[in-house]
């Protein structure tokens, strides 16, 4: 059960220092139903964690958003892994790129002063990605940008359960659940393997070597279209090459390589290293 001050009440549903003086209590914050308990059997199977990001400037609040997000990840029985950001870092490529891998993303629309563009950029980087945008102005909502909602400030806890139940959903409904088999064709045959069982995919001119546990296996096929195919946890690493972070023995700081569970080793560009490390 997720515990939230008394200063961050006050900050989300918009009471006055006054009050807020008066109130020197803790409360539980938004305890699990019953009905929700039940774990989502493809979370239970799998281990399932959900990668987030709340991008807020006050403190305040995104402490406030972070305890109902673990909340209601708890009533769907999710692990949820949050990063938590309250000015931009220092590398903001870096922060887009490995944004843009996350399964949810709370972005305050005041959020640097550029909230709404930077949701845009993430937007145009991955179409299917999840925003919430949390915004106090009241024309926001006529923004022409597909969100999966817009939370107004003082937050209504219904209305976030919502919107956090519909990602969750969108996340559930992708073909990238564990629990089903890469199908491809190989030499006119129609062979299925397992996504824990594939260690990596090479670029070889106009094909793909897939390596897996089994063995190699080459296809006419491009690295994009492959990876759409694939669950997130298959990361590119360079140009020609996408690798299983599941199946990554080491990754080297010294020569910039990451060596795999059959021991081959790939190299990692520099623009993938930051989306890499949340894997390790």
């Amino acid at each position: 059960m997720s515990i939230v001050s008394s200063r961050m009440i006050c900050e989300l549903c918009g009471i006055s220092r006054s009050q807020k003086e008066r109130i020197n209590f803790w409360i539980c914050c938004f305890p699990p139903r019953k009905k929700d308990r039940r774990r989502s059997r493809y979370m239970e199977s799998e281990n399932y964690v959900f990668h987030m990001a709340i991008c807020e400037n006050d403190s305040a609040i995104q402490g406030g958003l972070s305890s109902c997000v673990t909340s209601f990840s708890t009533e769907l029985g999710l692990t949820v892994n949050i990063q938590q950001y309250t000015r931009m870092p220092l590398n903001p490529q870096a922060f887009i790129a490995r944004c843009s891998y996350m399964n949810l993303i709370i972005m305050s629309a005041e959020f640097d002063k550029k909230g709404i563009s930077l949701c845009e950029e993430l937007l145009n980087q991955n179409s299917t990605l999840p925003v919430i945008l949390v915004s106090k102005e009241k024309g926001i909502s006529e923004l022409n940008i597909p969100f999966i909602g817009i939370l107004k400030i003082p937050v209504i806890p219904e209305r976030f359960r919502l919107l956090f139940h519909r990602a969750v959903g969108q996340l559930l409904c992708k073909k990238q659940i564990r629990n089903r088999r890469l199908n491809l064709i190989i030499d006119n045959k129609r062979v299925a393997f397992e996504y824990q069982s594939v260690i990596s995919c090479k670029k070889m001119g106009e094909k793909v070597e897939i390596k897996c546990v089994q063995g190699s296996y080459l296809i006419t096929s491009t690295l994009k279209m492959l990876k759409e195919k694939l669950p997130d946890y298959f990361i590119q690493i360079n140009q020609g090459t996408i690798v299983n972070a599941k199946a990554i023995q080491s990754f080297k700081q010294e020569t910039k390589t990451v060596t795999m569970k059959n021991k081959e080793e790939h190299n990692v560009t520099k623009g993938n290293r930051e989306i890499l490390k949340q894997f390790l």
